[in-house]
């Protein structure tokens, strides 16, 4: 073999060794865990929180469900915005870490509603109910 070939040869295998892991081997996009979360935007009539089993009249306060919006706030970030159904359900899809939950109802004379705090983690559902202040119903 000449010198001029074999060293024709060495710089097609050289060129090789550099092109390959570039041309055989794409890097994949980067994919983040997102997580599911389940939500419930609503109050309670008569205003406060979960009822007890009764009251002093013997009635139980009924959840009042809200439409409106979500949003997932960071610091001082939203991060995500989803409009909540007349039925006051909502889905929301975040990667792990810790949120602020706040509701906006759509009318009504008490507009925002929450907070409240998640820390979705990957693979874990979570479901959250997000309160509003409700006026006492005479």
């Amino acid at each position: 073999m000449n010198h001029a070939m074999t060293t024709a040869r060495r710089s097609v295998v050289v060129l090789l060794m550099t092109l390959g892991p570039l041309a055989g081997c794409s890097t994949s996009p980067v994919t983040l865990t997102t997580v599911t979360i389940h939500g419930l935007l609503g109050g309670y009539e008569g205003g406060g929180g979960p009822p007890e089993p009764s009251t002093a009249s013997g009635t139980k306060p009924w959840f009042v469900p809200l439409a409106g919006s979500v949003q997932a706030v960071q610091g001082s970030t939203v991060v995500a915005t989803v409009n909540v159904a007349e039925n006051g359900r909502f889905l929301l899809r975040l990667v792990p870490g810790t949120y602020r939950l706040e509701g906006i109802r759509s009318s009504g004379d008490f507009d925002k509603c929450g907070p409240s705090i998640i820390r979705p983690r990957a693979r874990v559902a979570i479901s959250v109910t997000i309160l509003c202040s409700m006026p006492s119903i005479s």
